[in-house]
């Protein structure tokens, strides 16, 4: 996957490569931003039919918004460009153009699954013709998919709207908050082919952020995490992601942790005596 942002909002001049990526910096920096342009972009082309509302924040994205934007997707031989309203999408000899709000050409049967703070989102499943999961606010979440239920690491089975903890089933919505969104993570990973996940770290202990990151790193699929962490930088690192800085719209790749003020910044708080 490559993105190429000319302008949109504060962005400029942005370019993100790579199959699992990471966006890291300050709150205000266009990581959203970047993530929900993709959430715009990738389920208007895809037939995939389960979960039909819109996964791209309206606020984050409001429609004046395209009307001064510029912006290159390719992926997986498609180059979709942006000039303002007007959008053309191309594969091989096969070319399309139209306003950015229209119905667009069918061209990916694509799993795009979406997590922030709150709540999942997807349009499409890898396995199970049904929903794979049935899920309401806060992340209380029934497991539908018996193939999607048997990937799921908890600390017993998962079965439905229930979670084996030692010798009890319980409820999940009976589950703490981090657990919850620990699960629903998983789910997306196992089941999306573009896995979109805001503030990755939030509600989640150190042993849940290296178990998501493995199955990430594993996982044949997009991956792109928005994280505020330092923490969650150096695991992605290790797991073979590409890094990405964005600062009052302004990116960078990050090769090394060491340059990064940020990074060094949180370090320095972390290694101060108690």
């Amino acid at each position: 996957m490559r993105l190429q942002i000319v302008k949109l909002k504060h962005l400029q001049d942005v370019v993100v490569e790579g199959k699992k990526v990471v966006l890291y910096g300050p709150n205000g920096g266009g990581k959203s931003t970047l993530i929900h342009l993709l959430l715009f972009v990738l389920p208007k082309l895809t037939a995939s039919k389960l979960g039909e509302e819109e996964l791209y924040n309206k606020d984050v994205l409001p429609s004046p918004v395209f009307e001064s934007a510029s912006a290159v997707v390719e992926l997986d031989g498609l180059d979709i460009s942006l000039e303002g309203r007007n959008v053309e999408v191309r594969r091989n000899d096969f070319k399309w153009r139209g306003d950015v709000f229209a119905e667009w050409p069918r061209l990916l049967n694509a799993a795009v699954w979406h997590i922030d703070e709150a709540s999942v989102k997807y349009r499409g499943a890898r396995e199970c013709e049904d929903a794979p999961i049935e899920a309401s606010g806060g992340f209380n979440i029934s497991y539908l998919c018996p193939q999607l239920a048997k990937k799921l690491v908890f600390y017993g089975d998962v079965y439905y709207e229930k979670a084996q903890v030692g010798d009890k089933w319980l409820p999940i919505r009976r589950l703490s908050y981090g657990q919850r969104r620990h699960l629903a993570i998983q789910a997306a990973l196992h089941m999306g082919d573009f896995v979109f996940i805001e503030n990755f770290e939030a509600g989640l202990h150190v042993d849940y952020l290296i178990h998501l990151l493995d199955i990430a790193s594993e996982v044949d699929n997009v991956v792109v995490l928005e994280t505020h962490s330092g923490l969650v930088l150096k695991l992605a690192k290790m797991g073979g992601f590409r890094l990405y800085r964005l600062d009052e719209g302004k990116p960078a790749e990050i090769v090394d942790l060491s340059d990064d003020k940020m990074f060094r910044k949180e370090l320095e708080y972390l290694v101060v005596p108690i």
